[in-house]
């Protein structure tokens, strides 16, 4: 820092060294110069990055697909094109533009002018929890676009006199759909910012449907939203799912091999959604026990039977059965028994399919 005496100061405008002056109300007021770090994350240069190579793709296009691109922009000029507000729509903006959201879901690039744009679908969902155990959001709609997928912007925690941080947010994730209306956001957000959730502090999201194929988007939602100690947005303390999962259950005997499972049943109804693969290694009994892990609290799900459809894994000659499929917790144990009722039977197999459960 250059040392100046304090006598020039009455008349000293403009920058010395990392020292700025300027004139306010008669009085002279220093401020130090800020220094940009220049220091870029992996995701905003792999996103800039994209943007030259997508335009220099513009540039080896033939004369017939410049004006498609044209064309197609003029027939699209006066509708919302998220991805360049405020920028006149020509050919050159509407392929970099599209192309770069085709990139944000690993889709190629498209060189030929789609023959339509699809204009993408509202978020519509239920509620959400920002928690340091959870970010879920639940009720999630899934959009009428069979081709559409669900890009997730969100950003780390910001204090709580913060109201506007929406240049923070950075991809975490893209979806075909939800899980049963569910969307789980905690691991991706643990695995792009490596910090916990910190109740009080607020959390900016950014969600938008994105047709893949044209990668047109016309509607963006926005949530500020600060974390809690367990509650959701609409004050409501989560309720797990009646489910188990593959981390959930063993081979239940050593003639019984567990493969994966999801078996869920419906919210206040007696439905099963489930798949599960099995393998019996010995033995000559048309099914297989699975036991379930005594840290897994499977009371929502009570005792359940369903005869459900099963197929084998052998590659020249798939075997189709029926089996009697039950969730058992008591006096015997704990655990999911599959048998063979009808058909054939395959050591290798898998059920899966809906069902209609009795007790």
């Amino acid at each position: 820092m250059k040392a100046l005496p304090s006598i020039a100061f009455n008349e000293f405008k403009g920058t010395a060294g990392d020292v700025t002056a300027r004139k306010t109300g008669g009085r002279t007021v220093l401020n130090g110069r800020a220094q940009h770090s220049h220091i870029k994350t992996p995701k905003q240069s792999e996103r800039r990055a994209s943007f030259g190579y997508i335009t220099k793709q513009f540039k080896q296009l033939t004369a017939q697909q410049q004006i498609a691109w044209q064309k197609l922009a003029e027939a699209h000029r006066e509708r919302a094109l998220v991805g360049a507000e405020g920028v006149p729509l020509t050919a050159h903006n509407l392929f970099v533009c599209l192309n770069a959201n085709r990139s944000l879901v690993g889709v190629p690039l498209a060189l030929d002018a789609p023959e339509q744009i699809h204009g993408s679908d509202a978020i519509a969902f239920d509620d959400i929890w920002i928690t340091p155990d959870r970010i879920m959001i639940s009720g999630l709609r899934d959009a009428d676009n069979p081709n559409a997928r669900l890009v997730v912007k969100m950003s780390p925690g910001q204090g709580p006199g913060v109201s506007k941080a929406w240049d923070k947010t950075v991809i975490v994730g893209d979806f075909e759909t939800s899980d049963w209306g569910d969307l789980d956001l905690l691991e991706v957000y643990a695995k792009s910012f490596g910090i916990d959730v910190i109740p009080g502090h607020k959390y900016f999201l950014e969600l938008y449907w994105i047709d893949e194929f044209s990668g047109y988007v016309s509607s963006k939602t926005y949530i500020c939203f600060p974390a809690t100690e367990g509650e959701s947005a609409h004050g409501q303390i989560f309720s797990p799912r009646a489910r188990l999962k593959s981390n959930d259950v063993t081979g239940g005997d050593s003639s019984s091999e567990a493969i994966s499972c999801d078996y869920e049943l419906a919210a206040g109804s007696k439905i099963s959604a489930n798949e599960i693969e099995a393998k019996r290694t010995s033995g000559f009994s048309a099914g297989v026990h699975l036991q379930i892990d005594e840290s897994v609290d499977i009371s929502r799900i009570g005792l359940v039977r369903s005869y459900q459809w099963a197929r084998g894994f052998e590659d020249n000659n798939i075997k189709y059965g029926v089996f009697f499929c039950e969730v058992y917790h008591g006096t015997w144990g704990r655990d999911i028994q599959l048998a063979g009722r009808g058909g054939l039977f395959q050591d290798h197999f898998i059920t899966f399919g809906t069902y209609m459960v009795t007790n």
